[in-house]
This record gives structure tokens, C-alpha cells and sequence, in this order.
């Protein structure tokens, strides 16, 4: 005996390729509009990124400024008004604050003008206490 086979009605294959078509057209739409949200916010994320870092960038050159010129200032005042002792040079950039808010530029300091006769002892009033 033959086993009956279904009859398969053209409509019912129809039906299945087109909701298959529906089904694969929104599956590629979905992955389509997936990658174009994530470009796009890729792309903010980069743009806001960008902005951020420029305002800090900018931020800090326009505290760098200031205090430079403030520096350029008080080299020029001391210029004018004579010699200013290392003492006074440290209290000026403590005040400033420099050596907390940019901990980088601590290598920014003061040496004293020495005449050639006054050498020997300015060099030993600081190597003196280095001696054991």
C-alpha cells in the first residue's frame, strides 16, 4: 500500500514564501537600523569626546597663561625694583598656589643673581648642610 501523502494546496506555499520574504525584509531592516543607531552614537559619543577634552584643553592653557604672565610680571617687577631673595620667590609661587593645582610644573623655580666675588659663599651656605 502507497501511504497517503498530504496534498499541499499552491495557496498554503504562497503564503509561506511571502511570510517568509515579510520575515527575512525585517529581519535585515532591523540589523540595518541597528548598525546605523550605533554609528550614529559612536559618532556622538566621539563629537562629545572631542568637545570635552577641547574645553579642558583650552581650560587649562587660559590658567597657564595667567599664571605666566603673572610670573613675566613679577620677573619684570623685580627687574625694576632690584634683587628678590629665594625666600620671597617661594612665598610668591606658594601663594599662587601653582605647585597643588599643577603638580607637573614644579620644576619652575628661582636662582638668585650672584656676583663673581660672592660665589664661594653662596655655594657653601647651601652645600654646608648637605656635608655629614
Amino acid at each position: 500500500m502507497n501511504p497517503v501523502q498530504p496534498v499541499r494546496k499552491p495557496l498554503y506555499n504562497k503564503r509561506l514564501i511571502v511570510l517568509s520574504l515579510v520575515f527575512i525584509f525585517f529581519l535585515v531592516s532591523t540589523f540595518f537600523a541597528w548598525k546605523v543607531t550605533a554609528d550614529i552614537t559612536l559618532q556622538e559619543a566621539k563629537n562629545r569626546f572631542y568637545q570635552d577634552s577641547s574645553k579642558i584643553q583650552n581650560w587649562t592653557q587660559q590658567r597657564l597663561d595667567i599664571y605666566l604672565l603673572a610670573t613675566e610680571s613679577l620677573k619684570e617687577a623685580v627687574e625694576i625694583n632690584g634683587n628678590i631673595s629665594s625666600d620671597q620667590w617661594t612665598t610668591y609661587i606658594r601663594k599662587l598656589g601653582l605647585i597643588e593645582k599643577y603638580p607637573g610644573i614644579s620644576s619652575i623655580s628661582y636662582s638668585q643673581r650672584v656676583e663673581s666675588h660672592g660665589k664661594t659663599s653662596y655655594v657653601g651656605k647651601y652645600i654646608e648642610p648637605l656635608r655629614p
